[in-house]
């Protein structure tokens, strides 16, 4: 981006403002998504949002607006962060082209929500992939898709860039992270952990300088957000206990370890049609009892 007008630098600085979120009473609340749409597409301006977003635990959503796949995967080489969302191009709304990023956004926010009447209470524990962007009636690079076979959006999502496709009506497809660890490659499950960790601080910030004793019900509380979550098939399942080597209790420190893992996603289905002999004697069988 080029920066005669200053229009960077003052992207810059209101990011930085973005740091004074918890305390600063004229911004309204912690982000949980960092966007912004069109600039982004420049790697200072797109670092600086994964810092931001690394800072809050938030997702920031960036532009790829390369005119070819290469362009876009060479961008893509910049960054290796789980709190960081690549998004392919613009999309047509109303006639008009628009950054993927604003739309695959709105498209979280909504989801996150619980969706349609806000029916999913943990909406923000799913992946956001496949799933109908309103709206959308094309886009402005054409991208190579087959269902189910090697192809550019493929290979744009194993480097964490999600698109906008037309697949049985124009479809978000990819929810991965740039993060070198396979792990946290997945963005749902990076949104979920670190969702769940902030609940747990904040539902047991009383205990601080409580007495000792006090963490039997810090370690109750734990466990029945955990049994909650478990019973809907949110999490797998989980252990809780303190940890003596991270602990000291003359020091009055304590850690617990919440061993857990969250309902995976399945991100390919892939399918084998093989052709066999096996059942000829049994199509015989069945002619001659005819």
């Amino acid at each position: 981006m080029k920066d005669g007008d200053g229009v960077k630098d003052s992207i810059l600085e209101g990011l930085d403002v973005l740091k004074t979120a918890p305390q600063d009473e004229n911004i309204l609340t912690t982000p949980n998504l960092v966007n912004v749409p069109q600039y982004s597409y420049d790697v200072d301006i797109a670092a600086k949002m994964d810092s931001i977003a690394s800072k809050f635990k938030a997702t920031a959503i960036v532009d790829v607006n390369a005119k070819n796949e290469a362009e876009a995967l060479d961008f893509a080489r910049n960054f290796g962060s789980r709190f960081l969302l690549l998004s392919s191009g613009q999309s047509k709304v109303e006639g008009k082209l628009y950054p993927t990023s604003a739309l695959i956004a709105g498209l979280i926010a909504y989801w996150d929500a619980g969706g349609d009447n806000g029916a999913d209470e943990f909406g923000y524990a799913r992946s956001h992939s496949n799933r109908i962007v309103k709206g959308v009636s094309g886009s402005e690079r054409v991208i190579e898709y087959f269902d189910g076979e090697d192809c550019e959006a493929r290979r744009l999502r194993q480097n964490g860039i999600c698109s906008i496709l037309r697949d049985v009506g124009w479809r978000s497809y990819g929810f991965e992270t740039t993060d070198i660890d396979p792990i946290w490659q997945s963005l749902e499950r990076v949104r979920t952990f670190y969702r769940w960790l902030d609940a747990i601080k904040k539902a047991n910030k009383w205990a601080r300088d409580r007495s000792a004793d006090q963490l039997i019900w810090v370690k109750k509380t734990c466990s029945d957000f955990f049994r909650k979550l478990t019973g809907a098939k949110i999490a797998l399942g989980y252990e809780i206990f303190l940890d003596e080597y991270r602990s000291d209790v003359t020091a009055g420190k304590f850690t617990f370890v919440i061993k857990t893992a969250n309902m995976p996603t399945i991100r390919e289905l892939n399918f084998i049609l093989t052709f066999t002999d096996n059942y000829n004697d049994a199509f015989i069988e069945w002619i001659n009892s005819i």
